[in-house]
């Protein structure tokens, strides 16, 4: 059911559905409750919960979001796999690994990333993550590449890559795994401009030669492994990031003033470059791949948009920037696909 879920397009006219994706996430969430009730914590029961709480992500539902995977953390617990050590070959240096063992490993990334991703769309301060990140002498999960026909006698798989969440330059690191450095990334960032935090202007501009440095070997690889997941995550990064310095001094002095002047730079450069991945978009996924798109689309478009009007309230200019039409009409698209109005579909 839980696949069913999140598979279902109710975007996808040459489909009749005979429950609407609204009815089938409310009885989904009601046994999702009863079978914890009756069975006991399992490997698939924390994956059931986890395509949960990527449909109510992706449905904007964050808040929902974080108490699915709260409770898939609670079940991890009691399962033994709740931080790296204790998942089945979390400080194991070879390569190569039983399904089981490499499929435990990535649940316990899954609830690392998609937390993450959800608490960066929960405006609450008090909210926190109930799981450590670890730290980047981690070795990245793989992206269960199939080294063999899976119905092997041995049933083990070639792990893509053991690149460290710290290495940013490795060229063996499948898209989980650069997805995970780019939450990394986030995590600094979201540490370094919560409310009270007093991060030196040096240090954070650090931190953005960092996240630079971090898309530019995103972008390189882009045409070898699909980074748009992490691509989206560190321009999140980023503009959230230079966001908190423009706001950071009402009045700025010489120095900061210039800052402020180059983080508007890259803000402005950072929405040209989203204009063109939205134009891009629109050509390629639209709509017969929309499924390819990651569950934090929206979110980046809406993101994108807001930085686009705001600018656009500080120029003379009457016209509509450029680009501002492709991010409406890609956000309509992915909404239309995942936040479906409230009307029944029947046969």
């Amino acid at each position: 059911m839980a696949m069913y879920l999140v598979t279902l397009d109710p975007s996808d006219l040459s489909k009749t559905y005979i429950i609407a994706p609204q009815t089938l996430y409310l009885e989904f969430r009601i046994s999702f409750t009863r079978v914890q009730t009756t069975l006991t914590a399992s490997t698939r029961l924390i994956q059931a919960g986890l395509l949960l709480a990527a449909y109510e992500y992706a449905s904007g539902r964050p808040h929902a979001a974080y108490v699915s995977i709260g409770t898939c953390v609670r079940m991890a617990s009691i399962l033994g796999i709740d931080t790296y050590d204790r998942a089945p070959g979390g400080s194991s240096n070879g390569t190569t690994s039983t399904l089981k063992s490499l499929e435990i490993q990535n649940i316990y990334w899954a609830m690392i990333m998609l937390e993450r991703l959800v608490l960066d769309e929960c405006p609450l301060d008090n909210l926190s993550p109930a799981l450590n990140f670890p730290d980047s002498e981690t070795e990245l999960p793989s992206d269960l590449v199939s080294s063999h026909h899976m119905d092997s006698p041995s049933n083990k798989i070639q792990s893509d890559q053991t690149a460290s969440i710290g290495d940013i330059h490795a060229s063996n690191v499948g898209s989980f795994g650069r997805q995970i450095q780019a939450i990394s990334f986030l995590i600094q960032v979201l540490h370094n401009t919560e409310k009270g935090a007093s991060t030196p202007l040096s240090d954070l501009i650090k931190l953005d030669e960092k996240l630079r440095g971090f898309l530019t070997v995103l972008m390189n690889q882009s045409s070898q492994r699909h980074t748009c997941g992490a691509n989206g995550i560190v321009i999140r990064s980023l503009v959230r990031l230079h966001q908190y310095i423009l706001k950071r001094s009402s009045v700025p002095d010489l120095a900061e003033a210039k800052i402020q002047e180059q983080s508007h730079a890259t803000l402005d450069t950072l929405a040209r470059m989203m204009v063109e991945v939205a134009y891009d978009h629109l050509e390629r996924f639209v709509p017969d791949k929309i499924d390819s798109l990651p569950l934090s689309c929206s979110y980046n478009m809406r993101s994108m948009m807001e930085l686009i009007e705001d600018r656009w309230c500080h120029l003379s200019t009457e016209d509509p920037p450029r680009g501002l039409e492709a991010f409406v009409a890609l956000h309509d698209v992915v909404c239309k696909r995942w936040r479906p109005p409230l009307v029944p579909q029947t046969l």
